[in-house]
């Protein structure tokens, strides 16, 4: 990467910050760091005010740029990772005591960490070479990530080895904020694969954590005692050898508060515990909107959701997940355990998925807990029984429908497909009969669902009264977000339908595209916007278009014409741009100036604004009459 040009670098930080600013409305940095190397090197003198790797040379490393702010004492810390065609790699091997100048970045003071997308900004853990995840995160401190891909992180101590063997990719014991960014391909020799969270809190947002693996528990994610919230999100394809193949909330009852919306949890595998999907060990577990499906327990129960503590669904589809014992879909074990569902669709799951006889109730298991559920479909799930057929071996098993095991509640309004009474007891009404669902698919919105067919008995069959959830409230969309209630079945009334798909909803409206930053959580982190000594990196947002030349032009026969002015942001009339113009052009538009302070930088109405910023950053670049 080129280093930054020093006569214009920190000008354009400045100018970075308060597109933030107008744009987001989120606050500027105290200190804006942005890195312009993918080399792993040391900062030379922390706490300067200067990322370099050697005195004046102008070098900044990611690793400097986080030394840099551990060592800043007050004020706000943004650190600007650009794209690069070579990833940020780390290559010092972990060392002697646990600090941040070897193995992984080691944050110790609240920082923001921006990125130009997951898919161009990627930090490189390479554990394999440093022995070390790719970061850890102190207590007491937040650390927001933003655009970034974190990967190939590798903790390999033993399990119980302590915070040495957790958090592949992430290990915190702060408050952690991962939006829009990918945490994939780390492996831990405890817990948490991608990010082990003690005791913080955890928040992830329009973010992928995929391809993780674990020898504890959380292939995905580990959160032990804290908060987790995942929104937008997808976790998928990875395993642990313990509890949750995807993500576990808490440990032998440590409980946690585990919150899931609008996400997809898919396709991982708890190899030797409970809950191919989500493990909640004595913990609260809310999952909203979402979808739970092809995970797998290969040894254990519960494919998609294991709970031994309290757990709401609402507005979701479980499908398509396999356990080797019981409780394909959910499995709710021990008596403190309880389980509500409030319009799910639970469906195509299995029970003893390797086909020992050593599993039932292929939608759902109760174990000595409660589960009741509402306004909610359990059908075309599965479990076995011997084989009883004159050419069947001895010792083998068939798969049936199966869609319950233990003892459950209804609520109103559920639909089975089938009720083995042998081994499944549910008090209340339900109704037997087959929704008629078509296949895991996307049907709009931001997961995949099971659409009712045409004609389903599904159909305007939920509450008379309004499909509601935990707390009472009304369900006014489904789980793609399309509207509930609309009149499915053409009768003339508006009934809610069964499940977590409403027939013949119409699509929500689609929003209005804005000019904000793409890719910046709001209020939580300046936008990605990276400094760099050419022009061609600082986005243009969409303003009105200046006049077309430098010619007057007459409105009326009684106005006064109007001239752009030769230079924009050429206070001093030197017909050039420098700093000290592009920083009192930003206390302008910030209000600590007045515009007649400059008014090189006013556009033809006399306004400064961030349009008239960017025109004056490219005549500091490119000079004065080349900022086309």
């Amino acid at each position: 990467m080129t280093a930054l040009r020093p006569r214009w670098g920190h000008g354009l930080v400045i100018v970075a910050a308060l597109i933030a600013v107008g744009s987001s409305g989120v606050a500027r940095a105290d200190l804006q760091i942005t890195v312009n190397s993918p080399s792993d090197v040391v900062d030379a003198n922390p706490g300067d005010g200067i990322c370099e790797t050697a005195p004046g040379n102008g070098v900044c490393t990611v690793r400097a740029a986080i030394m840099e702010s551990n060592h800043t004492l007050s004020g706000t810390v943004s650190i600007q990772v650009p794209a690069s065609p070579a990833e940020y790699a780390l290559t010092i091997a972990a060392s002697g005591p646990d600090n941040e100048t070897t193995g992984d970045l080691n944050i110790t003071r609240a920082v923001s960490i921006i990125g130009e997308g997951a898919d161009n900004t990627v930090i490189n853990g390479n554990g394999t070479i440093i022995n070390d995840r790719a970061m850890s995160i102190s207590a007491g401190i937040s650390v927001v990530l933003v655009g970034i891909t974190v990967r190939n992180g590798r903790t390999d101590q033993v399990l119980g080895g302590g915070s040495s063997s957790v958090g592949g990719g992430i290990y915190s014991v702060g408050t952690l904020t991962v939006t829009n960014s990918t945490i994939s391909g780390n492996h831990a020799g405890g817990s948490g694969g991608a990010i082990a969270n003690y005791g913080g809190t955890l928040t992830v947002t329009n973010s992928t954590i995929s391809g993780n693996t674990a020898r504890g528990y959380g292939g995905g994610i580990h959160s032990s005692g804290g908060t987790l919230t995942a929104t937008n999100s997808t976790i998928s394809g990875n395993t642990a050898d313990a509890d949750g193949g995807g993500i576990n909330s808490g440990v032998n009852n440590g409980g946690g508060t585990l919150t899931v919306t609008n996400s997809t949890v898919s396709g991982n595998t708890s190899a030797g515990g409970n809950g191919g999907g989500i493990a909640n060990s004595g913990g609260t577990l809310t999952v909203t909107n979402s979808t739970i499906s092809g995970n797998t327990a290969a040894s254990l129960n519960a494919g998609g959701i294991y709970s031994d503590g309290t757990v709401t669904v609402t507005n979701s589809t479980i499908s398509g997940n396999n356990a080797a014992m019981s409780g394909g879909g959910i499995y709710s074990g021990g008596s403190f355990a309880s389980t509500v569902v409030f319009n799910a669709t639970i469906a195509n799951n299995q029970a003893d998925a390797h086909f020992h006889g050593s599993g039932q109730g292929g939608g759902v298991f109760n174990d000595r807990g409660t589960i009741t559920f509402q306004n909610s479909l359990i059908a075309g799930n599965a479990e076995t029984i011997p084989c009883g057929g004159i050419a069947c071996l001895p010792g083998t098993y068939v798969a049936v429908t199966g869609e319950c095991a233990g003892t459950l509640t209804s609520n109103g309004n559920n639909m089975l497909l089938n009720y083995d009474t042998s081994h499944c007891t549910i008090n209340g009404a339900i109704t037997l009969n087959n929704p008629q669902l078509g296949p895991l698919a996307d049907n709009g919105g931001p997961t995949q669902t099971h659409a009712l067919l045409s004609g389903s008995p599904a159909i305007d069959a939920g509450s008379a009264g309004g499909c509601r959830d935990g707390v009472g409230a009304l369900l006014t969309t489904d789980q793609r977000g399309f509207a509930r209630t609309v009149d499915g079945n053409s009768d003339g009334t508006a009934i809610c339908d069964i499940g977590a798909y409403e027939f013949g909803a119409p699509a929500p409206a689609t929003p209005t595209p804005t000019a904000a930053a793409t890719g910046t959580p709001t209020g939580t982190s300046p936008p990605t916007i990276t400094a760099t000594a050419r022009p061609t990196t600082i986005p243009t947002p969409t303003f009105a278009a200046p006049p077309p030349t430098d010619t007057p032009t007459l409105t009326s026969t009684n106005t006064p014409t109007v001239t752009q002015r030769p230079c924009v942001g050429d206070c001093g009339g030197t017909d050039m741009v420098g700093i000290n113009d592009l920083v009192l052009g930003v206390n302008i538009v910030l209000g600590d100036q007045p515009p007649t302070a400059c008014p090189a930088f006013e556009d033809a109405e006399g306004k400064v604004d961030i349009a008239q910023l960017i025109k004056g950053v490219r005549n500091a670049l490119n000079g004065c009459g080349n900022s086309a």
